[in-house]
């Protein structure tokens, strides 16, 4: 699947601990602490210094996700990721998922939509919005991440 619009970059989030709070109101809510990673595209590319995600576990098995994340670009400019979305699929896909196999991006649905907040050389962010299609492997959750409009 493609999203209509250009790459604005390509994202591998490698360093993620997570735990569960258990049963809460919000059914179960997990809690996933990302550490690193990288980022590549046409006009930034970078590291990811951290960030947290936190994930409402649905009653139909679907993954809500609400992600904060602090990027720096090459230069050494920081600047702030926020995405929503939700990822999907059979309960033999996810728990292949979350073991860390590589798992076909057909087989289930990763689905974003982020915005930034950025100062300076990197303000021009600030109105983009942006949608990512998620997939799952070996070394990490990797994310294409695409300009729309």
């Amino acid at each position: 699947m493609t999203i209509p619009g250009s790459l604005l970059f390509e994202m591998l989030l490698d360093k993620m601990h997570g735990f569960s709070l258990g049963e809460t109101v919000y059914l179960e809510r997990r809690m996933a602490t990302v550490e690193g990673g990288w980022f590549k595209g046409p006009e930034l590319s970078g590291i990811v210094d951290g960030g947290t995600d936190w994930i409402v576990v649905r009653a139909d098995g679907v993954r809500d996700l609400d992600v904060k994340l602090t990027l720096r670009t090459e230069r050494g400019e920081p600047f702030a990721m926020f995405y929503q979305g939700y990822r999907t699929g059979s309960a033999d896909v996810l728990a292949r998922a979350a073991a860390g196999e590589p798992v076909d991006p057909t087989e289930f649905d990763y689905r974003t939509i982020h915005r930034f907040e950025a100062s300076g050389r990197l303000a021009w962010l600030n109105g983009v919005v942006a949608a990512g299609i998620g997939k799952r492997n070996a070394d990490g959750l990797l994310y294409q991440i695409y300009r729309i409009g």
